[in-house]
């Protein structure tokens, strides 16, 4: 497996100068309350969602979101567009 590697200031794949150019997704695999403009984690989401819509529902909800916030097309659109670094937060 090669990694990117680092000389001075400069970061090299394979032996070749690389450029990052890359995005966060927030809020897909942890929930980042002050990216929903609510002052909670999620933890408290989720119970909150189990409350009021019920465990089955909350789940297939949580599981449907993180199957359907970003899908392969957006990857290989990111990929087509130069991004090749993503920050992926996670709880």
């Amino acid at each position: 497996m090669d990694f990117v590697k680092v000389n001075g200031k400069q970061f090299y794949y394979r032996g070749k100068p690389i450029q990052f150019c890359g995005l966060g997704i927030g809020s897909w695999l942890n929930l980042e309350h002050f990216m929903l403009g609510i002052p909670t984690t999620e933890k408290q989401i989720k119970e909150t969602f189990t409350e009021c819509f019920g465990e089955e529902r909350s789940n297939s909800f949580f599981e449907n979101f993180v199957t359907a916030f970003v899908r392969d097309e957006d990857f290989h659109f990111l990929k087509k567009i130069g991004i090749n670094l993503i920050r992926v937060p996670f709880n």
